[in-house]
């Protein structure tokens, strides 16, 4: 969860959330993944989510309009995975995968 905000997954999406009000879920934004999402992980404005075989990342800097920004392919199917400082590590099965994780600055 982030500042309010939490991330599910549901079919081929993942869904960001307003999670202020007590009892109250309410759908904010809204991305369509390139699958079946599955687990999903949230750290600063990104969230990492599984998509088959591959890790996509989905900036939520503005939680009513996500953007996925990039995936990269893994060699199993992504069922763990932690962001640290610029690090993604990923366990995907078939054993673990480093990631560095570059902003790209757009003008």
């Amino acid at each position: 969860m982030r500042e309010g905000h939490a991330c599910i997954t549901a079919a081929n999406s993942l869904y960001v959330t307003d999670v202020t009000g007590p009892g109250t879920l309410k759908i904010v934004g809204k991305v369509d993944m390139l699958g079946r999402a599955g687990e999903v992980y949230m750290r600063g404005e990104y969230a990492y989510v599984s998509v088959g075989g591959s890790l996509e990342v989905v900036d939520l800097s503005d939680p009513t309009r996500p953007n996925s920004v990039g995936s990269v392919l893994t060699t199993g199917v992504p069922h763990d995975f932690h962001a640290s400082d610029s690090y993604i590590y990923v366990a995907d099965g078939c054993g673990l995968t480093i990631l560095k994780h570059v902003r790209t600055l757009t003008q």
